[in-house]
């Protein structure tokens, strides 16, 4: 995964190892143990991803912001650290602990504000979801299995 972010031209901010892993044991002591992709993603960058072109993928089920052909877009990952005044990791779970349960974590946003999650807890540990922020009831959608 690191390999393929890197080829799509990711801005990003590295920050210091012994703050990483401050950060990333902070993180953990919130939402519990991390899929080990993820942990080593977020120990890689760091600080938030932007990209410098649109990013579209196809997951398992298309959103109902998709395209005509399934497709997605991912606008950038939450980081560790504000390095770049965008939001955080942490204040994106602060946002939507209610919403979300805990079960779900937001790693990054999509078309409209959308979120794209990580599934922490269970049988789905692993799995990205797409999450429509703006529907009345929780409507998530899986997009890749863990």
């Amino acid at each position: 995964m690191i390999s393929k972010l890197k080829s799509l031209s990711v801005r990003f901010t590295s920050i210091e190892a012994n703050k990483k892993i401050t950060l990333l044991k902070n993180l953990e002591r919130i939402i519990g143990v991390l899929p080990k992709n993820y942990h080593d993603f977020l120990f890689y960058f760091s600080s938030n991803i932007k990209f410098d072109e649109i990013i579209i993928f196809k997951g398992i089920e298309s959103s109902s912001w998709a395209d005509n052909k399934g497709f997605d877009t991912i606008d950038y990952f939450y980081g560790l650290n504000n390095i770049n005044d965008d939001y955080t990791i942490f204040e994106m779970i602060n946002t939507y602990k209610n919403d979300l349960k805990m079960e779900l974590i937001p790693i990054g946003c999509s078309s409209g504000g959308n979120q794209i999650c990580i599934c922490t807890q269970g049988n789905e540990k692993g799995s990205i979801w797409f999450w429509d922020h703006e529907e009345t009831s929780l409507l998530i959608k899986k997009l890749f299995q863990g």
